[in-house]
């Protein structure tokens, strides 16, 4: 039982990783510039909303206005 649990736990995560390369493809190849590399410092490189603004010299609210608006776009492609 304990094996078959761990498989099942192993699975989720792969597609969970698969689901999330899927997205980042997407908005690679997507989404324009400041959003791309917003969604990329906080999805890929796991950056807060206030590291990412800093690293790219923002304001903390108008990086959450761009991350938004490119969670949006990815939600209207994908249907979530």
């Amino acid at each position: 039982l304990y094996s078959m649990d761990v498989e099942s736990d192993w699975q989720h995560a792969e597609q969970r990783m698969d689901m999330l390369e899927t997205l980042c493809d997407y908005a690679d190849k997507n989404l324009h510039e400041p959003h791309r590399t917003i969604f990329q410092l906080r999805f890929e490189e796991g950056l807060k909303l206030k590291d990412n603004a800093n690293r790219l010299d923002m304001n903390v609210k108008t990086v959450f206005k761009y991350l938004g608006q490119s969670i949006q776009s990815v939600q209207k492609q994908f249907k979530f």
